[in-house]
């Protein structure tokens, strides 16, 4: 231990002595190790943290599908509880909660606010196998009809509205018009369904849901029995779907359901973009530890006579191998350190930067598992650049290294051979990120050319949730709001929808009949989103009538049912363009009034930016619902109306907040955050693979130069001109990367089907991302070959001649 101490502080002042090779080393690795450590917190909070859980890997969602429709995620019906509930010999515990986040009025002192909630059974929190900070969870007995309404609290309410106060276990306050009794607040980690505040027993609160036994508002969560998997219950339930659910209307051989394991349900897509930027960001590391082998191993062979001169004297191989691998050593725990503070800086960028829909954002933070990691990385750094050179350089000919003294002599075959597998293999590397990063990037310039079918400039947008049952007062209210918000000072017009574009897998779902269909090609109709409409809405969203006309005022409860359809909707059912009079009726039911088109209304993307669905338009005059997402066109910044336009509400209700304030803008921006950030990530380590790369071309180039000097000084005394030079050195350093990005290119094209669920008009083999990935590599290469072929042209055949 004192030796190895002492060949520290020798390495310390070895490395102090050579700022030129020791501080681009460490930099390197400080941003390998820094980058990897802040990507792993991000994978560590998302996959390897509680999340309140007990056991997830026996959790399951249950989805019914509709093979006629070919939609796999069908909502469930209180009545589909009743039949899996009854399939014992598949689970333990089957529980359901609202299929959406429910938007609540709270009041519980100072100023009223909306709060997203749900709906769930009293089994819900005990098939998770979930525990509460305080207090405790429903229990069956608190859901059912008649029973006293009893919430449970998010942690996350219970801090910002509560205080962290323990003794709220008990207190009452309204939701809406209902008065309940906190009994329990839930863990910070457990945040299921994400976002939900408010948790609030279903039947305690919907006494009727039981006579709606096939309303699908639901999703379903199960936890399988032990010992079943998730395939041997797909299995088992496509056998006996047919049977539980052959009352359905649409027929037991159209009806299945889904087994999907919860984790996946949850994370998505997002968990496949978290493990893709881990590994690319591992292979940054990789090309860093390259980089610094090939440093060490050239500093190793300038060292021979050292080591030679400290073997002669009895120093054995294993103290040289120490003696060496202490540097690397010394490198790694430093770049380590600063690695590390670079992780807590990238861990707050990325929660900054990262897309509000990835998971359980809040919880990625710098704990101990993290920086452990974050440690180990820097040990294995330490064998992945130093064991080698070490090793290689603690092999000599003392006689011989004795006689070579000069800079010129820098190893053999060998040494150079390895030097030029790593550079290759860093090409190889950064080739493989480079496509990955040019695919990313041309989905995001695809799904950024996308027309969204509105214009979102300069347009506020928030929400009214009324506990107002009747449609008389709801109308009313809502045409009060819309007449005083136009006449504000700096607004342009003023609309009301129920649901506004780009809320994601938000939406009221709606069958519809087109006039002159069988009930069978009714039940082909994919669904439709059903949207009720303000007069003016079109006109403050900029979405064109392509034919036919808006909503009016006389379009009201009074008068025949009218609708304005999508041009996808008319395209699909009226091809030769006169849809426009014809009529379809919302529902499968002969009992359903006929509307009539009125309009044909430009598609606009509601629920998700990469798809455009059915859309069905319906006057708010006619039903008005209980909640309304309300769009205001401004003159200037949107953000200045909102105290006003809040100020208006209060005026008309002092007990009505209003919630979900944000612009259009920020709703588009959103939509394409997480295509752009996986993009930009990716792109970013490529260019610093890339970077790396080039920076270890330039130096094996550069000491290939030294190394070569004589002979390139005979070749110059034979009549070589400095061009023919400077070609033989750039061609020594290409040939390197042709051979790399062939490797690299090949790799990619076997892993980049891993990427396809994160691309949108692109395939994972698109040949523009891999010339444009060969493209930048080459280019890159010649820069990073110019100088040390410069240099070679530059030599004086004289003074190397004589440098022999």
């Amino acid at each position: 231990m004192i030796d190895f101490l002492r060949e520290l502080r020798h390495a310390t002042r070895q490395l102090l002595r050579a700022p030129a090779f020791s501080l681009p080393a460490i930099l390197a690795l400080a941003l390998g190790i820094g980058a990897s450590t802040a990507i792993f917190s991000v994978f560590h909070a998302m996959l390897l943290r509680s999340m309140g859980f007990h056991d997830s890997g026996s959790l399951v969602s249950l989805w019914l599908t509709d093979a006629k429709r070919g939609q796999k995620n069908v909502e469930a019906a209180y009545g589909d509880l009743l039949d899996w509930q009854k399939q014992a010999q598949l689970f333990d515990n089957v529980a359901l909660f609202s299929s959406v986040n429910l938007d609540f009025p709270l009041f519980a002192g100072g100023e009223p606010e909306h709060v997203d909630g749900t709906t769930v059974t009293g089994n819900f929190f005990r098939t998770l196998g979930a525990t509460p900070l305080a207090g405790r969870f429903f229990t069956d007995g608190d859901d059912r009809p008649g029973e006293p309404q009893r919430v449970v609290l998010s942690h996350r309410l219970w801090i910002t509205r509560f205080g962290g106060d323990y003794g709220v276990v008990g207190r009452q306050f309204r939701i809406g018009e209902n008065s309940v009794t906190v009994i329990g607040v839930a863990r910070p980690e457990f945040d299921f369904p994400r976002d939900v505040a408010i948790w609030v027993p279903l039947r305690a609160s919907w006494p009727t849901v039981e006579k709606s036994p096939r309303l699908g508002v639901f999703r379903a969560v199960a936890r399988l029995r032990s010992g079943v998997s998730v395939a041997q219950t797909q299995a088992a339930v496509d056998v006996i779907a047919p049977q539980l659910h052959k009352r359905l209307p649409l027929g037991s051989e159209e009806y299945g359901v889904r087994v999907t394991p919860i984790l996946d349900e949850i994370y998505g897509a997002a968990k496949t973009a978290v493990a893709i930027l881990l590994g690319a960001v591992l292979i940054v590391l990789l090309i860093a530890c390259a980089n610094v082998a090939n440093l060490l191993l050239v500093r190793a062979v300038e060292r021979r006579r050292e080591i030679a001169v400290r073997a002669a004297m009895g120093a054995n191989r294993g103290g040289l191998i120490r003696l060496l691998l202490s540097e690397a050593v010394m490198l790694a725990t430093v770049a380590g350190g600063l690695g590390l503070l670079l992780a807590m800086a990238g861990v707050k960028a990325l929660v900054m930067l990262a897309p509000a829909e990835v998971p359980r954002l809040g919880a990625v933070t710098m704990n101990l598992p993290v920086l452990l990691f974050g440690m180990a990385l820097t040990f294995a750094t330490v064998l992945l650049f130093g064991l080698a050179p070490a090793i290689i350089a603690s092999k000599h000919d003392i006689s011989e290294a004795l006689k070579q003294a000069g800079p010129r002599s820098l190893g053999s075959r060998s040494h150079t051979g390895l030097r030029h597998g790593l550079i290759a293999s860093e090409v190889a590397l950064s080739t493989f990120l480079l496509v990955g990063a040019a695919l990313l990037l041309e989905s995001f310039g695809n799904l950024a050319g996308l027309d969204p079918g509105f214009n979102p400039e300069k347009i506020l947008t928030f929400r009214v949730t009324l506990s107002k049952p009747d449609q008389a007062s709801r109308r009313a209210f809502y045409s009060e709001i819309l007449d005083r918000i136009r006449a504000l000072p700096g607004v342009q017009d003023a609309g009301a929808i129920l649901i506004r574009p780009l809320s994601g897998t938000v939406g009221w779902d709606s069958d519809y009949t087109i006039e002159g269909q069988t009930p069978e090609q009714q039940r082909s109709n994919p669904h439709g989103n059903y949207e009720a409409i303000s007069t003016g809405y079109f006109r403050t969203m900029g979405i064109p009538l392509l034919s036919g006309r808006d909503f009016a005022a006389a379009d009201n409860s009074s008068t025949t049912g009218v609708v304005i359809v999508n041009e996808g909707t008319a395209r699909r059912f009226w091809p030769s363009g006169d849809a426009v009079g014809k009529r379809l009726r919302l529902g499968s039911a002969p009992s359903a009034p006929w509307l009539t088109v009125v309009g044909v209304a430009k598609d606009v993307r509601y629920r998700e930016w990469e798809s455009v669905r059915p859309d069905l338009y319906i006057p708010l005059l006619q039903r008005a619902q209980h909640r309304t997402d309300f769009v205001i066109k401004t003159q200037g910044d949107p953000w200045a109306l909102v105290a006003a336009v809040r100020r208006e509400v209060f005026a008309i209700d002092k007990n009505q907040p209003i919630s979900n304030v944000t612009t259009m803008d920020a709703l588009v921006d959103a939509a394409l955050a997480r295509s752009r950030f996986n993009g930009a990530v990716l792109a970013l380590l490529a260019g610093c693979a890339l970077l790396l790369a080039a920076i270890g071309i330039y130096a094996v180039l550069s000491y290939s130069v030294i190394q070569r000097t004589p002979e390139i000084g005979i070749r110059m005394a034979l009549g070589a001109t400095p061009a023919e030079i400077a070609r033989l050195v750039t061609s020594s350093g290409l040939r390197l990367v042709l051979v790399g990005a062939a490797v690299g290119l090949i790799a990619a094209a076997m892993v980049s089907r891993l990427l396809s669920g994160l691309l949108y008009g692109v395939t994972a083999l698109d040949p523009r991302a891999y010339v444009l990935a060969a493209v930048v590599l080459i280019a890159v290469a010649v820069i990073a070959c110019l100088s040390p072929a410069l240099r070679s042209a530059s030599i004086d055949p004289a003074e190397a001649l004589g440098s022999r």
